[in-house]
């Protein structure tokens, strides 16, 4: 068993296709098809069941997956450098992120991954977690910074944050800056879309009281959210860290309401398959800028960096 066998194994598992895997590996569907079946051969059991679409793991390779990632995370930790080379060339940085935190603190940890790495090229991409998540697995992203609420297969998840979401509007919106459920009924809302699970918290509420359907504003964009709640009397959800320069000057206030969001955890991911330096420089400046963050309130246990992978604990 080598190395190659082992990334083969990894991108089909993840992709659940064998031209998926090899086009992620820039190789052909034979030579993909080829490491599988070396690999099957010194097992002396099939790992893959070929005729479903997509193709689906034996127990077997149920059973080695996890190992298999974790001996493929390691060997890009301990891959020689490049970096040495005469002549550098600029490498470019894909990056997917949710709205919410581009209007928080990515402008900053953008800044300092320009002072870190000169020689690279970033290119943020913005959307909700899922379709990141795709674009990812894809090979269109190399890493994505998200809220990520599940184990995905094949992907190594780091924890950077938790973030708290508020409901927030102009002062004198809200007598008091303080509500109840049902008094939401009086308000437009302004919120995240039906991708979110925000937006699901709300509709179960509005259900319990008998009050939804209830007409309101979604949108996946949380600067549309701040503009529209600043320009409109409307209460809107947002992430606080999003919004703390609004709330620091008064310009926006944030209302106590009987209907609370859970907190989010904000990761760092990225697919096993893709797990070169340049991603790991990528993550270690987002672990440490968050944790160095002097508007981050505190850090769920384990701390931001904390590793997350299917299969096996740290």
């Amino acid at each position: 068993m080598d190395l190659r066998q082992i990334e083969a194994l990894v991108a089909v598992a993840t992709l659940g296709s064998f031209r998926s895997a090899a086009n992620r590996l820039n190789l052909t569907q034979p030579a993909i098809s080829t490491r599988i079946a070396s690999l099957e051969a010194e097992l002396g059991e099939a790992l893959f069941l070929r005729d479903c679409r997509p193709v689906l793991l034996t127990d077997r390779a149920k059973q080695i997956l996890p190992f298999a990632e974790q001996i493929l995370d390691l060997a890009q930790h301990v891959k020689p450098s490049q970096a040495s080379s005469a002549r550098r060339s600029v490498e470019k940085l894909r990056i997917g992120t949710n709205s919410s935190l581009v209007t928080a603190w990515l402008p900053e940890l953008c800044g300092q991954m320009v002072e870190a790495m000169p020689n690279v090229t970033i290119e943020f991409e913005v959307g909700a977690s899922h379709r990141l998540k795709d674009r990812m697995m894809n090979g269109a992203l190399d890493v994505c910074l998200m809220h990520a609420p599940e184990d995905i297969p094949g992907v190594r998840r780091e924890l950077l944050c938790e973030i708290e979401t508020v409901w927030a509007a102009q002062p004198g919106v809200v007598r008091g800056n303080v509500m109840s459920i049902s008094d939401l009924t009086k308000h437009l809302l302004v919120t995240w879309g039906s991708e979110a699970h925000t937006f699901h918290i709300i509709a179960a509420a509005m259900r319990a009281i008998g009050q939804w359907p209830l007409a309101h504003i979604s949108t996946n964009y949380a600067d549309i959210i701040i503009n529209t709640i600043k320009r409109v009397p409307s209460i809107g959800t947002l992430q606080k860290d999003s919004i703390r320069r609004e709330l620091g000057s008064g310009e926006l206030v944030e209302i106590k309401c009987d209907l609370v969001f859970p907190a989010y955890k904000i990761y760092a991911c990225h697919s096993l398959t893709r797990s070169g330096k340049l991603v790991r420089n990528c993550v270690d400046l987002a672990i440490e800028f968050c944790r160095s963050a002097q508007w981050h309130q505190g850090y769920p246990t384990g701390g931001p960096g904390a590793i997350e992978r299917i299969g096996f604990v740290d």
